[in-house]
């Protein structure tokens, strides 16, 4: 039998993983049950190499175990790195060594397999970009790059990811302010980001067409408000604080723009730290990492049944999984 094209071999082992098939056996597995969403999260486990950190991904639907999708097994660190909604495109930092480049952006097609090096992160002056995240098509690509030489002299930057050409952003910026851990709505009009403006670390919200910032009235507290993450269609944010009335050293809230207030998460936190929460495009399920039960497990919260639920095959017992992106399956 004649085998099949290297990129489609990819394709084909990706859309088994996705699909919950056998790829050797073309056996379909039961109908699937859980959320109609992938999970990517960055974790050290086997068969990563000692010391690094690769990518996986997981199908909540189906609960399979999560894995690497193919060519992204490499020796080097990758992640983190963000899904766009649509569950075709994954962008994601990495340490392999490029000849003639100090760029360390890639952007990845998760039904063919195919990586792409991106030029603009890395390049003047873009340099040290990190914590991708793309629009709901892949089309818009936010990240954070260092300014100066101090911990929070960063700012964030936005490209047409195809076209890897800068898009403008004059009014996100405010002078001797660090901004960083940037996240797109679907349509890429809206970049949600972290910022010490205030004297603090605070969520932002800003308009691309408008080129403005965005209210978010009751969001803003004293203490530190961090790891944001966005909703499809810009409603929700969610983010970690460690303001007073949660139950840990940090917990995970969603914040509703519509009614300008936060969203009941009972049994979400625990008394530990709950951080990096991601949004699924629809904002309905929430997932986060949690020290509760070790060092990092991914927990996936339903905002609408108010509940916890079941990951088998996510987690793994003895390393850290971390940083998850949330998609709709492709």
């Amino acid at each position: 039998m004649t085998r099949p094209p290297a990129r489609l071999a990819a394709a084909l082992a990706t859309l088994a993983l996705l699909a919950g098939c056998s790829k050797d056996q073309g056996v379909i597995a039961p109908r699937p049950t859980g959320p109609p969403i992938v999970i990517a999260f960055m974790s050290n486990r086997p068969p990563s190499t000692i010391g690094g950190n690769d990518i996986y991904l997981y199908d909540a639907a189906t609960g399979d175990s999560a894995a690497m999708p193919p060519g992204l097994d490499t020796f080097y660190d990758e992640g983190p790195m963000g899904l766009s909604a649509d569950g075709r495109w994954l962008a994601f930092n990495s340490t392999r060594v490029l000849t003639g480049t100090l760029a360390t952006m890639f952007t990845y097609n998760v039904l063919t397999g195919e990586t792409r090096l991106l030029n603009t992160p890395g390049s003047a002056p873009y340099y040290g970009a990190q914590n991708p995240a793309l629009s709901g098509d892949g089309s818009y690509l936010a990240f954070h790059y260092i300014t100066g030489g101090n911990l929070f002299d960063v700012s964030v930057a936005l490209i047409a990811a195809q076209a890897d050409t800068v898009v403008p952003v004059p009014g996100l910026h405010m002078p001797g302010a660090g901004e960083w851990d940037p996240a797109l709505s679907a349509d890429g009009r809206l970049i949600a980001f972290t910022s010490n403006r205030d004297g603090g670390s605070g969520v932002f919200l800003y308009s691309v067409a408008g080129d403005s910032m965005v209210p978010l009235p009751g969001l803003d507290t004293p203490y530190s408000e961090t790891g944001v993450s966005i909703s499809a269609d810009g409603r929700y944010l969610a983010f970690h604080s460690n303001r007073p009335g949660g139950r840990g050293l940090f917990d995970v809230y969603v914040y509703d723009r519509q009614t300008e207030s936060l969203l009941p998460t009972p049994a979400a936190n625990s008394s530990l730290s709950e951080i990096n929460p991601a949004l699924s495009p629809d904002g309905r399920y929430l997932a986060y990492t949690s020290e509760d039960e070790g060092a990092g497990d991914i927990r996936l919260y339903d905002l609408v049944e108010q509940k916890l639920l079941p990951v088998a095959g996510l987690n793994h017992p003895y390393f850290i999984d971390r940083f998850p992106s949330v998609s709709n399956r492709p």
